[in-house]
Order: C-alpha cells, then sequence, then structure tokens
C-alpha cells in the first residue's frame, strides 16, 4: 500500500487520494506517514475499528485487541498534520455486556474520532456471531447506538466550532442542493456523501476547483463558508 501510494503520487493532476476500509492491523508507520505529510494523500483515514473492548473483539473474530485499537490513535494524533479519522462502530454483538459497551462509551467520549458512524447488531444467518448464545435485545441494541451518536454528536458540534474562522482549501463539488445560488464543497477531511459538506454561501468555481474560504459556521452536519476571506465570522451570530 505504501508503494502503491507513492506511484499514485506521480501522477500528474490526482489531488486528495483518499484511503478508505483500512484495517486496523495493517496501518503501519509508513501508511500514517504517506497520510500525513504526503502532497498528493488526503490527511484523512478510514478505519472499520468496530469496537474496541478486546472480549467483545474476540468474538467478533476482528483478530486485534484494544491495544492495537488505542495504538493506532495515538500514532495518528502523535502527527503534527490532523488526520481526519472516520470509522464504525457495532454495538450490541452478542456477548457485549454493560462492561463492554460502557468500555466503548468511554472511548468515543475521548474525543478522537472525527466521523463516527454506530450500527446495531443483527443476525446474519450462517455466521458465528450468529449462533453465539448471549444474545443483547435489539431494544437495548438501539438503545447503545442512540447513547453513542448522541455523544458524538455533541463531539462534532465542538470539532465544527473550533473551525470557526479558519480558512481551509476546499475542492468544489458543484452547485448546491440547497440553493441554485451556492455551491457544495468539501474539505480535506470529508469523503464525498458520507462526511457532510461545506456550503459555500458566495462566489463562483467550476466543480472540481479547489479554492480558498473561510469557515463562517456550522450547522448539525455540515459548514457554511466565504470565498471571501475579508469576511467578518461575527455577520453570521444571529442566522
Amino acid at each position: 500500500m505504501e508503494g502503491l501510494l507513492d506511484a499514485l503520487g506521480e501522477i500528474e493532476g490526482l489531488r486528495w487520494i483518499r484511503l478508505h476500509y483500512a484495517y486496523p492491523t495493517a496501518v503501519t508507520d509508513g501508511l500514517i506517514e504517506r497520510v500525513a505529510n504526503h502532497p498528493k494523500v488526503a490527511t484523512y483515514l478510514d478505519v472499520p475499528i468496530q469496537h474496541v473492548d478486546t472480549n467483545v473483539l474476540k468474538k467478533m473474530r476482528r483478530g486485534y485487541t484494544e491495544k492495537v485499537v488505542r495504538d493506532l490513535v495515538e500514532r495518528l494524533r502523535k502527527r503534527d498534520a490532523h488526520v481526519w479519522l472516520r470509522t464504525t462502530m457495532l454495538v450490541g454483538h452478542p456477548g457485549e455486556d454493560e462492561a463492554a459497551y460502557q468500555r466503548l462509551y468511554d472511548f468515543i467520549a475521548e474525543g478522537q474520532i472525527d466521523h463516527l458512524g454506530v450500527f446495531p447488531w443483527s443476525k446474519e444467518e450462517g455466521t458465528t456471531s450468529a449462533m453465539h448464545p448471549q444474545r443483547v435485545s435489539p431494544e437495548l441494541a438501539d438503545e447503545r447506538a442512540a447513547a453513542i451518536m448522541e455523544l458524538q454528536a455533541g463531539i462534532r458540534a465542538r470539532k465544527f466550532a473550533a473551525l470557526r474562522g479558519e480558512v481551509m482549501e476546499l475542492m468544489v463539488d458543484g452547485v448546491s442542493d440547497e440553493s441554485e445560488f451556492l455551491l457544495d464543497a468539501r474539505h480535506e477531511g470529508q469523503a464525498p456523501e458520507i462526511d457532510g459538506k461545506v456550503i459555500l454561501c458566495d462566489g463562483t468555481a467550476d466543480a472540481g476547483a479547489f479554492v480558498q474560504a473561510r469557515i463562517m459556521r456550522a450547522t448539525e452536519h455540515d459548514l457554511i463558508a466565504s470565498m471571501d476571506l475579508d469576511r467578518d465570522p461575527a455577520e453570521f451570530d444571529d442566522d
């Protein structure tokens, strides 16, 4: 993978080479180095962590432990460049007791995850987990998923607030679904369709163009920015 990224980086015109579904044990220091510092690799990593409790991970047959997960996050956060981390978590897997769930909840509360999806476990015939006797009720699994998503919503709001006033490089996707007078764009830490977007409230640009814009405010899922870099975010305080 490291060699592939190096080779892709030699192709003229490529920008923001983005890694998705990198297995935790396959994220080497060399891979992190390229994600954090290579000029053509997006500072973004999608890693399906699934859980943090070692016993639950063992029941999932994931092949790694909480130590591996925490080591991965620590290696990402030690970099000078911020690496946007996306992951998914699965709650309610057979054998996930209250202590295991709390361990996962506390891990999310540390705020290291930038983009998070959480799903309740559901039975799939023919899988090992489907035969496990220590079932979590669907109602409890849904409750646990909702609680973690509520927790992450607050973390996301704080992360968004910290971006206010920042000038960021954005890639324009095209005319916004919100209005023909707005543009949809994304910063480096947003994959298409899954991580929200940045709505440009002024200026013009073609789809695929890279522009500089100042973050003005945030909605629940998206950011609003201006290509007028002299514009004051305080203009948006009453919106």
